[in-house]
């Protein structure tokens, strides 16, 4: 170290200039590197659930959505919908970054084409080119609007005073520009309504753009904080700045090479100006305040090479330990985090370059000697820590059983900490964001959502019924608010086609209305164009982190258990096996039964699942065997109500003559059909048809009318069917299944349709049961329908698994790291270890403390535990210098082991350690108290702002650096005992060889001569 010093003396003009090419290279760089505000960034790309959840991102487009909330007194009028029309037509084409826009202008409804039976055509639910001219039309409107389930609660809330507008971001768009462009454009169409900013790319411009509100207005109190406290201890303004010159030239360049490496700012990395300023100028004071106190009695040459001597081993271990601790983020797996490391780590190195290599070459050219004032007052704070220290060395048992305790503490609340990522940590209560997650969850039934990509042959109607079933089940689990998926627009657009909402039974059918469905541009969310994947949204009215974990526990063990990896879909013939017809009874009694639930808990009738599944699974068994459905007088009233709504809806082939004086041949001819009951021959119907439409029609019109009524005679009869069977179902269980709901009770009577499904769905178990095999049937087909479960809470599962493993990581190997350099610097593996249990107890007093109020660990609080061990470490390590240096002064004086026998030479040994310890936090105790409030302080001050990681951040890296600072008086003294006392004080090489002047500088200060005394930043401490 002496040889350095003399190199940077010598040629200090030359260090100069090099340090001054170094800043025209990085001025030439530049040092604004952009700034980076998608909080998405953090997702580490190497995790199963993140490859997943951006797979689904870039096949449905579903990843980044901004979510605009508009309310006013009412929305269905003109004004309204023309502004909402206006608004977005311009998000959608106007503004750059925005893929897909999704409201109720946009999205695609059907309708039937008047004449042409069966015939469909799509159009847009609210065509503001043809929006109603009266109150009649609007009213029909919000009926018709209402009436669409995948509509209600999701794109217009119950009251019809609120709606929303789904921006689907394009890839690598500028989230800050696009997000304040989307805000301009509502406002400027909604002046006076009340608008909500929900959805992650408004959650990451939020953040960003209050983090950096804060950082710009906060950062300088903090910067000017550190300064006065320097100012304060140091009491040279020069020194100062000549300290801050070295600081910013270590934050210069670690900004040059985010610039180099085209690294943007992010949120984390908006911290690094503060914390270089709060650890990286204590390196340069270090070698000022040595330097001053040397420079009073010696040349500056001998100045400059003894201060290297005595205080740039400390410096180097002090700083290496620091940048190991950041460097151990490079061990992680996300991408903001590893660039924090590297680059705070390279800006502390730089700053210590500055401090050992352009502070002493400045000094060697202006040759400045501070003047010194005698100072051999103590304050309140030093004489405190020196007898801390005293009594941590004096009393090791009761401290180390006391610290124990501490640490038991700690480390039994630590094991309490929540592992969860809980998006409403990253803003603050009162926030943009919080208001509409307030508002989403009270008016749209929530803004997260857990998707389940699902992978199958989705033109085969037993998959989308498997679908609706495994959507169905999770529609029940608790705090789900509703589940959306492609099975339910093939049903709507099924209803438009031949008026029953229910999923097709051939292919072709399905197919047919796949190019149908395929328009709506909501769809598209829900299934890709080559129809072999597909989208479950089950939306969840919940922010809480751990019970979004247990929804996402129950939808896993949900879609494990339900639907597993494939099936076996089967014909049922009516020469099939009686296993088959059993198995195939079973299956579709817990598909109707599953979907007969979920109708009732979406209206909150059915609270409980269990038992009352088992029950409606046991009577629809029961119906298909031997139940038989006997029709009442309200059964034939009401299907011949619906063979004459059809009679008369200008749909049939056959036109019927109006009502005379004869009477309505459309009501005589349905009364007659319906007196028939259902399964009537061919005959019979067509006799009824003679008698019936006689005078009206010519024999062959009336026969050809009556086979056209063939498929609505047997539809209607099954939806009467239908109605028995819930009636029956409804005295089982003791519940009004049916209320009075209309749609519900159409629904419920669609449902039990599927009793007559002819092509089944088997679990393996129940087909290998039936005997069915698909190796040696051709007629048995297994179809493979795998399901993986992804969404932004299931990802912060992922992501929250993450932290907990880059937590261990960084931690192993920030301590090997630490361990490493304290084993070369003080030459002893146990003193490597005495010096990191310190930072270890800091580590679990405050996880203990996170884990008693409560917070979760998560990306922000992850960082604490790798920074308190690298930057906390520094001042164990200044503690340990001082108190080797104590003790070898001690040695030198001839006190150790001099006692007459072996009791007395340990009682010496143990006054000797309490000694040193006295001396040692005598020495260092300003230097520490000062550094530990110069980074709390400045901590403390960034905790003042808005921004809600910063707050956690700041706060609990304050509280860390305290106790780090209390920890050195306290566990080093206590753990280090007289072994090491002796090992040291007899040995010559550790930590740096400070040589005899050390050796005159302690006697000296034992004899109350202040010639080499520290300056006010390491003051003069006791005389024994």
């Amino acid at each position: 170290m002496r040889r350095m010093g003399r190199f940077v003396s010598r040629y200090a003009i030359w260090v100069i200039v090099a340090f001054i090419a170094i800043g025209g290279v990085v001025a030439f760089i530049g040092i604004e590197p952009g700034s980076e505000s998608d909080v998405l960034k953090f997702l580490p790309k190497s995790n199963p659930d993140v490859e997943r959840f951006y797979d689904v991102n870039e096949k449905f487009g579903a990843l980044n959505i901004a979510i605009v909330g508009i309310q006013e007194d009412d929305i269905f009028n003109a004004d309204f919908m023309n502004r909402l029309g206006e608004t977005t037509r311009v998000l959608q084409n106007e503004v750059n970054g925005i893929h897909r826009v999704l409201g109720l202008t946009t999205l695609s409804d059907f309708e039937i084409v008047k004449g042409v039976e069966g015939g469909v055509q799509p159009k847009v639910l609210v065509d503001v080119e043809h929006l109603p001219q009266d109150e009649s039309g609007w009213k029909k409107l919000k009926e018709d609007v209402f009436s669409k389930r995948h509509v209600k609660g999701h794109f217009v809330n119950k009251d019809g005073d609120a709606t929303v507008l789904l921006c689907y971001l394009a890839p690598k768009g500028q989230v800050v520009e696009i997000t304040d462009e989307i805000k301009k454009e509502v406002r400027k169409r909604f002046p006076n309504a009340k608008l909500y900013w929900g959805g992650n790319p408004f959650i990451s411009a939020h953040i960003f753009k209050v983090t950096e509100q804060d950082m710009k207005s906060l950062t300088p109190w903090a910067v000017g904080l550190i300064i006065l406290v320097t100012l304060l201890s140091f009491r040279d303004p020069v020194g100062v700045l000549l300290a801050l010159v070295a600081t910013v030239f270590g934050g210069t360049i670690a900004f040059a090479s985010m610039k180099l490496m085209d690294v943007k700012v992010n949120i984390v990395l908006s911290s690094m100006p503060v914390l270089l300023f709060a650890v990286g100028s204590a390196y340069s004071i270090h070698f000022l305040v040595r330097y001053y106190n040397l420079r009073k009695d010696e040349a500056t040459g001998a100045a400059i090479e003894n201060t290297f001597s005595s205080v740039v081993p400390g410096i180097l271990a002090a700083a290496l330990t620091t940048v190991s601790g950041f460097f151990s983020f490079l061990a992680m797996d996300m991408q903001p985090m590893r660039e924090f490391g590297l680059f705070t780590g390279i800006g502390i190195l730089s700053c210590l370059l500055g401090a050992i290599l352009l502070v002493p070459a400045v000094l060697a050219i202006t040759k400045r000697k501070k003047k010194i004032k005698k100072d051999k007052s103590k304050g309140f704070l030093i004489i405190t820590m020196e007898r801390v220290a005293a009594f941590a060395s004096r009393h090791r048992i009761y401290t180390i059983v006391g610290l124990s305790v501490v640490g038991m503490f700690g480390f039994y609340y630590s094991t309490q900490v929540k592992l969860a990522m809980e998006t409403s940590s990253f803003f603050s209560e009162g926030s943009e964001p919080d208001i509409a997650n307030k508002f989403l969850s009270r008016e749209f039934g929530g803004s997260q959502y857990v998707q389940i990509h699902i992978k199958a042959d989705f033109d085969d109607p037993v998959v989308l019924k498997e679908l609706r079933r495994l959507g169905d089940k999770i529609e029940t689990v608790k705090y789900v608010s509703s589940v959306q998926h492609v099975a339910q627009p093939f049903a709507l657009v099924s209803e438009a086609w031949v008026n029953l909402r229910r999923i097709p039974e051939t292919r072709p059918r399905v197919q047919t209305l796949a190019n149908y469905v395929l328009t709506d541009p909501a769809s598209l969310q829900l299934m890709t164009r080559k129809r072999n994947e597909a989208l479950l949204h089950a939306k969840v009215r919940i922010n809480d982190a751990e019970k979004l974990l247990e929804v996402v526990k129950e939808i896993r063990s949900i879609t494990d258990s339900e639907l597993g990896d494939s099936f076996i879909a089967v014909n049922v013939e009516p020469d099939s096996s009686v296993k088959l017809k059993e198995a195939a009874g079973k299956a579709r009694a817990r598909l109707v039964a599953d979907h007969i639930i979920a109708l009732m808990r979406r209206a909150d009738e059915l609270p409980e699942v269990g038992k009352e599944r088992e029950t409606i699974v046991k009577d629809l068994v029961e119906v298909q065997s031997d139940w038989s459905f006997v029709p009442d007088k309200e059964d034939m009233k009401a299907v011949e109500d619906k063979i004459h709504a059809h009679l008369r809806s200008g749909e049939t082939i056959v036109p019927l003559p109006d009502p005379g004086e004869e009477g309505d041949p459309a009501r005589m001819l349905a009364k007659a059909m319906a007196a028939l009951g259902p399964g009537a021959s061919e005959k019979k119907k067509d006799a009824a048809a003679r008698k019936t439409l006689k005078g009206f029609l010519d024999e062959e019109s009336a026969l050809t009318l009556t086979a056209t009524l063939d498929p609505y005679l047997v539809d209607a009869w099954k939806i009467q069917r239908s109605r028995a069977i819930l009636k029956k179902i409804e005295e089982t269980i003791g519940v009004d299944i049916t209320g009075t709901g209309k749609e519900r009770q159409q629904l419920l009577e669609t449902a039990l349709l599927d009793l007559e499904a002819k092509r089944v769905a088997l679990s393996p178990k129940a087909a290998k049961a039936a005997g069915l095999s698909a190796e040696k049937d051709d007629k048995v087909k297994e179809v493979s329908m795998k399901a993986f479960l992804t969404g932004a809470p299931v990802l912060n599962q992922g992501l929250s698994r993450s932290v907990e493993m880059n937590q261990i990581k960084s931690l192993v190997v920030s301590g090997v790291l630490v361990l490493l350099v304290m084993g070369v610097i003080f030459k002893s593996l146990s003193a490597a270890v005495v010096a990191i249990l310190p930072a270890g107890m800091t580590i679990l007093l405050i996880f203990g403390f996170m884990g008693f109020r409560g917070l979760y660990l998560d990306v922000g609080t992850s960082m604490i535990a790798s920074i308190a061990l690298g930057v906390g470490i520094d001042y164990a390590i200044h503690f340990m210098v001082w108190w080797r240096r104590s003790a070898r002064e001690l040695a030198g004086m001839g006190n150790l082991g001099k006692g007459d026998g072996e009791e007395e030479v340990v009682k010496v040994d143990a006054l000797m350690a309490e000694r040193a310890a006295r001396k040692a936090a005598g020495k260092c105790g300003t230097a520490i108290l000062t550094n530990a409030l110069m980074v709390a302080g400045a901590f403390t001050v960034l905790a003042l702002g808005d921004a809600a990681p910063l707050k956690t951040f700041g706060t609990m890296t304050a509280g860390a650096m305290f106790v780090a600072a209390v920890m050195a008086f306290t566990a080093v003294p206590a753990l280090s005992g007289t072994l090491l006392l002796k090992r040291w004080a007899l040995s010559g090489d550790a930590a740096g060889d400070e040589g005899e002047l050390t050796m005159q500088e302690d006697r000296a200060n034992e004899e109350g001569d202040d010639s080499f005394t520290d300056s006010a930043l390491t003051k003069e401490v006791d005389k024994e």
